[in-house]
């Protein structure tokens, strides 16, 4: 033994141990410390790292038959990161633990077959990708070294298995689908398939499939994005390309969204401008950052297989070393490549033109190269100036550039890609490009790959939800709540008719992935082909924002699903008619609605919904919080989602870093395992930071010092995530990410891009974002800068019918909270976008631009704007279509400007003549809102039109009657409603049966006028027939039946049977009550009736009582703005006013007058009324002048308006004679009252 020391202050030396083992190198305290190398005696050899006389730290050993291993050591052992090579060709490299592969890593074995993911013992465990040499690949979980759990198998023949594995067979859930089309899907077990069904289809977008929208067809288009590159030089070709974006492109993107498929045209050219050439200092081509040749190609891969080359007459700008970022993932994947091109002095659009055709082995590929004419595009030696040191080197940078031109334009004629006339200008470039698209898209039908007609509105629908479904189940890993979902579908389909089956509810926090979990599972549902599903994403369908849009979503689904023949019931009616319509379901079905409180009225009541079913109907619904459905003696069947299981967030980090082909040091999974609180869990929270870390963590390795005083640097893996975890809420989370991109990519290109999202009302176009954010930034902003950006925020938009959006609101959340202040001004960018898309071609504005640029303007409080848009008869139909009340409330705003409704129809009326639908829609309208002479004048011209064409047999003529009739009974002139009624009735008798729901609605408007006029016999015998029709169709638990028992309790009352009137609404709200609750506002006006009642028999005490109760519902729910309430107060001033209490009468309409005047102005005839009814009070009182001046005012103001021949004017003229006869003055009373007599007798 021999030992020195050396300069480091170790000693060095060699010692020889027994059994022949030999060490060279360095000792402290006598044993090997530091370096050294270690000679065994069977040949084998160690070289590295030692502590206290143990293999520690890095090293490398060789083994005498061959095998080596190289990396980290811990006490002897393999620890940590390391490489084994066998010498009969296997190789790991990956994770150790304690001489055993564990955690992460990659298995190459001698014959060709890899594997990437978990280990544990040498066994494959956990997540992983496995890639047979034979072609086969499984990506998903492991146990044992054998498939188990979720997984997908791609076998080379083409067949696909995804599901469920046990032991490495199929076991549990799964579809396998073969090569030829063939699907098997259901439980498998051992290998085969236990129960589930067996069929074939066919991938062909058939005109007949298409037009029968059955899932199989729509469920999986082969194409539903095409995404389109487009090359060309930095400096040059401005105006072709504008051309292209502005003038050819649009044309393909509308008619392509008509087939469900949306075109995104990628150009990262755009915002250089020539003027920059002399500061560009890159030879006349400006390189935009250290990322732009990676941001192009990347690009070029995500628009595989589409690209299109366009060669003018410069050869482009040349990267450099110096101009790539060589520590990014991107370039360690395609360094031999990208160094090659670099190497050889190739320019960006070259190595486009390269890595995205010419040398790219995937095939097939869409790509197609335009030339320009050599006479028009010439390059000049001018260019090369900026970056030349004198005029010699310009000249060789010029030559250069010509000769590698002209190469790669011989190149790219002789590839047969080229298009054989060269272009001049750029319409001919737009001509050639035109016919080329079109023959594009006839080839992609041909190959079934897009349809060959447009879709319905039904069927866009559906390709929406499957959209929606693929991008949220994206990364999802199993979750264990999908039991409870199993089991309650074994529940329903087991089910018979006479059994009950309550709705499952589904809850918990935003984020934590129900949304995903239930797209997930309800793949599955395909399987029972004997089940028919109902499924609605809130989140994604533009026309439901409230319980009614949504009951009137469902009963239209339903009516199409099963054929039912009935008209989908007027919004009052939805919620009571909603289980009546669940009843017409013949057979077993399951209805899906995910994000309840997304809802603008969601209170967490939901009394519409039954608590449970008498027939094999399912209803799953999620909701961020608890929800209550029709109330019952069964306790709500709720299960609440919480965030991930530590296994379950294990899996996620797994499969996440699995797929971004990345590894996590133990610190950092530490570290973000460590966080176990309810955020710490939250699915989304956790993806969000693995995603960050994906984007820009680099350092991954840490000292001692580093750990022990957790101080990690801001871009290392330990500094984000040590930042983003520290996080209090979701919203704070986003908004340091946002602060990041505004490092990254700049603060005003980030507050911008984000803000133009966060304020969209449906979301936008990836084109249209583009436009917004070139057109206030301009030439300042490169197509490379914009996509760097967007191409991160895109992970967290979710993308419906081609436009982007933020798919959960705490994105919106932190947008507004960070840069709020500035909102005015993006939305008068917008509003003014819009508005100039609309007035290029104004008959062409389709939903998207409507409820935009309305949108927008209501906002900004645009109201003349606004009115002009409304005027347009395209936005007009969509607004009516989608947005019916907010319509209503855009009048009232109107009005202030003094438009009102007939004012409006005048104003567009020669533009919607021979447009019946649109009138029809007017019509109801007007009706709502109390325009009862343009709602006749409206639907009389559709019916004189219907009755032309049709005859009087045509079911929808008798559908215009009612409506006809409703306005009419609105009016008052309950003659001809009653006429009309009757017409209705003669003939849905003669056409349908007895029990048939549309005959009933009508004898239910029938016995309302009846009840109008005072002719209440005929109303309660009516209204007696329906409610025994009712009951017995559907029982005593429906509400459609209670509401007619409160119609027919009216009539009673009017007839005078109080007490039969009382017993009967008690009853109905018994019934309302216990299933809907107190906070129920029909139940409300139910209790309002009820004081009616009792006022009619005197007991004065309980009509108060109840009217109080819905004063303080109304004021509680609505605030005191709330027109309802008013009435409500007016009722119980009635109630006050019968008990002899003037002064809180007077009080309570005094306040209404006041609140309607405010809110109506007083031109409005509601206003007239209470005027009325307060001076009968003041008359009552004894304070006749003030009960003359209100009603002299509302006599000159009725005058004014409508005429002497006017009703409600004569009524005021009686009740002048009343006062005037009170007060003593009986000449000016004798006078008014016979006015009102010879306007009557008249």
């Amino acid at each position: 033994m021999s030992i020195f020391s050396n300069e480091s202050g170790n000693a060095y030396g060699e010692v020889t141990f027994a059994g022949g083992k030999k060490y060279i190198g360095e000792f402290k305290d006598g044993k090997p410390h530091g370096k050294g190398a270690e000679f065994f005696s069977n040949g084998d050899r160690y070289e590295g790292e030692f502590k206290d006389g143990l293999r520690s730290g890095q090293g490398t050993k060789t083994y005498v038959n061959g095998d080596r291993y190289e990396g980290s050591f811990e006490e002897g052992k393999f620890h940590g990161y390391g490489i084994f090579s066998y010498s009969d060709g296997n190789k790991y490299e990956g994770e150790w633990i304690k001489g055993k592969p564990n955690g992460q890593g990659t298995r190459i074995f001698a014959n060709g077959d890899k594997y990437v993911g978990g280990f544990r013992n040498y066994n494959f465990h956990g997540r992983g990708i496995w890639i047979s040499a034979n072609g086969d690949k499984y990506e998903g979980e492991f146990k044992d070294g054998k498939f188990n759990g979720l997984g997908t198998l791609h076998y080379r023949s083409g067949d696909k298995y995804e599901g469920k594995w046990e032991k490495g067979v199929f076991h549990g859930y799964g579809i396998l689908t073969y090569a030829d089309g063939t699907r098997k899907e259901g439980e498998f077990e051992d290998g085969k398939l236990k129960y589930g069904y067996e069929n074939r289809y066919e991938e062909e977008f058939t005109k007949e499939k298409v037009k029968s929208v059955t899932h199989a067809v729509v469920s999986s288009p082969a194409i539903q994005e095409i995404r389109i590159f487009i090359s060309s030089t930095f400096m040059d070709l401005n105006d072709e390309r504008k051309y292209l974006m502005n003038r050819i492109f649009p044309v393909f993107a509308a008619r392509l969204r008509r087939r469900g498929v949306d075109l995104n045209v990628i150009d990262l050219r755009w915002g250089i401008q020539p003027e920059e050439r002399a500061a560009a200092g890159k030879c006349g081509e400006r390189n935009i950052n250290k990322n732009t040749l990676e941001i192009c190609l990347k690009e070029v891969d995500r628009c595989y297989p589409f690209f299109i080359g366009i060669i003018g007459g410069r050869y482009g700008w040349i990267p450099e070393l110096e101009d790539v970022d060589l520590e990014t993932d991107f370039y360690k994947r395609n360094r031999e490549k990208i160094a090659s091109y670099l190497s050889q002095r190739k320019s960006m659009t070259e190595m486009e033109i390269l890595f995205g055709t010419l040398e790219r082995q995937d095939a097939p590929i869409d790509y197609r190269f335009y030339i320009g004419d050599e006479d028009v595009y010439q390059d000049s030696a001018e260019n090369y100036a900026a970056c030349a040191r004198n005029r010699q080197v310009m000249q060789t940078l010029f030559k250069e550039a010509v000769t590698k031109q002209k190469a790669l334009r011989k190149r790219l004629i002789g590839s047969g890609k080229a298009c054989e006339k060269t272009f001049k200008n750029p319409a001919s470039l737009g001509e050639s490009i035109l016919k080329d698209m079109e023959m594009l898209i006839e080839e992609l039908e041909q190959q079934g790959k897009i349809p060959t007609v447009d879709l319905t509105e039904d069927e866009l629908r559906l390709l929406e939800i499957i959209s929606f479904e693929k991008q949220k189940t994206k990364g999802y890993v199993g979750r264990e709540a999908e039991k409870i979902l199993d089991r309650y579908l074994e529940l329903l389909l087991g089910k018979t008719e006479q059994e009950e089956i309550q709705p499952l509810f589904i809850t918990g926090p935003s984020g934590t992935g129900k949304s995903t979990m239930i797209a997930r599972w309800s793949k599955r549902l395909e399987a029972y082909t004997q089940l028919k599903v109902i499924k609605i994403y809130i989140g994604l369908q533009n026309n439901i924002t409230t319980q009614s849009n949504l009951i009137k979503q469902l009963l239209t689904s339903i009516k199409k699903e099963f054929g039912i023949e009935r008209e989908i019931p007027q919004e009052s009616e939805l919620r009571i008619q909603f289980e009546t319509w669940l009843s017409y379901i013949n057979g077993p079905a399951l209805i899906i609605i995910d994000g309840m409180d997304q809802l603008t009225d969601y209170s967490g009541s939901m009394g519409w919904i039954p608590a449970s079913t008498h027939f094999p109907i399912g209803m799953i619904v999620t909701s961020t919080g608890s929800i209550r459905p029709g109330k019952r003696e069964l306790p709500v069947n709720e299960y609440r989602i919480t965030g991930f299981t530590t296994k379950e967030k294990e899996n996620f980090i797994n499969e996440y870093l699995i797929k971004s082909a990345r590894s996590m040091s133990e610190e950092g999974r530490a570290a973000l395992m460590g966080r176990t609180d309810e955020l710490g869990n939250n699915p989304l929270f956790v993806y969000l930071i693995l995603q960050e870390l994906i984007r820009s963590g680099r350092k991954d390795i840490y000292s001692e010092d580093e750990i022990r005083q957790k101080n990690f640097s801001p871009d290392s893996v330990l500094g984000i995530i040590t930042l983003l975890l520290s996080s209090h809420s979701m919203e704070e989370l986003f908004i340091k990410l946002y602060t990041r991109y505004e490092n990254d990519y700049g603060k005003h290109l980030t507050e911008q891009m984000l803000s133009l999202i966060e304020l969209t009302r449906k979301g936008i176009y990836y084109k249209e974002l583009v436009d917004l954010v070139s057109e206030e930034q301009g030439k300042s902003l490169s197509g490379t800068e914009f996509q760097s950006l967007f191409s991160v925020i895109e992970d967290n938009l979710i993308r419906i019918s081609g436009k982007y959006a933020f798919h959960h609101a705490y994105l919106k959340n932190a947008v507004q909270k960070k840069y709020g202040d500035r909102e005015r001004e993006y939305r008068e960018q917008m509003a003014a976008y819009f508005n100039q898309a609309i007035r290029k071609a104004p008959t062409e504005a389709d939903l998207h631009h409507a409820e935009e640029l309305t949108y927008h303007l209501a906002r900004l409080g645009k109201w003349e704007e606004l009115l002009d848009a409304v005027s347009n008869p395209k936005i007009l139909y969509w607004m009516l279509s989608y947005y019916e009340n907010e319509m209503s409330g855009y009048f009232k705003n109107f009005k202030e400007m003094g438009i009102g409704f007939s004012d409006f129809y005048e104003k567009i009326k020669d533009t919607i003549k021979t447009d019946v639908k649109l009138k029809d829609m007017l019509g109801w309208l007007f009706l709502v809102n109390g325009e009862n002479e343009l709602s006749i004048r409206l639907f009389e011209e559709q019916e004189s039109e219907t009755l032309h064409r049709y005859g009087e047999d045509e079911p929808n003529l008798w559908i215009m009657w009612e409506h006809l009739a409703n306005a009419y009974l609105s009016k008052g002139e309950w003659d001809k409603a009653i006429g009309l009624f009757q017409k209705v009735e003669e003939k849905r008798g003669n056409a349908y049966r007895e029990e048939s729901q549309d005959l009933w609605t009508v004898r239910h408007g029938l016995a309302a006028a009846y009840l109008a006029k005072g002719e209440y016999d005929k109303a309660v015998g009516l209204f007696q027939r329906v409610a025994a029709e009712e009951e017995q169709k559907h029982g005593e638990e429906n509400p459609g039946l209670w509401k007619t028992w409160n119609a027919l309790a009216e009539a009673l009352r009017g007839k005078g049977e109080f007490e039969e009137a009382i017993n009967l609404l008690r009853k109905t709200i018994a019934k309302q009550e216990d299933r809907f609750g107190e906070d129920d506002p029909v139940l409300w006006t139910m209790w309002n009736n009820l004081a009616n009642a009792y006022l009619s028999k005197g007991e004065w005490d309980k009509a108060i009582d109840l009217l109080q109760r819905v004063t303080a519902k109304r004021e509680e729910r609505y605030g005191t703005e709330f027109p309802g309430l008013w009435r409500s107060w007016s009722n119980l001033s009635s109630a006050y006013k019968e008990k002899g209490e003037l002064e809180k009468s007077i009080e309570l309409l005094q306040k209404v007058t006041e609140k309607q005047e405010q809110k109506y102005g007083d031109e409005n005839p509601d206003l007239w009324t209470m005027w009325t009814n307060l001076a009968l009070d003041y008359s009552e009182n004894k304070e006749f002048d003030k009960a003359v001046g209100l009603l002299e005012k509302v006599m000159h103001k009725q005058e004014e308006r409508f005429g002497e021949g006017y009703h409600d004017l004569w009524k005021t003229w009686a009740c002048l004679s009343k006062v005037y006869t009170d007060k003593g003055e009986y000449e000016k009373a004798a006078d008014f009252l016979h006015k009102a007599k010879v306007r009557k007798d008249k």
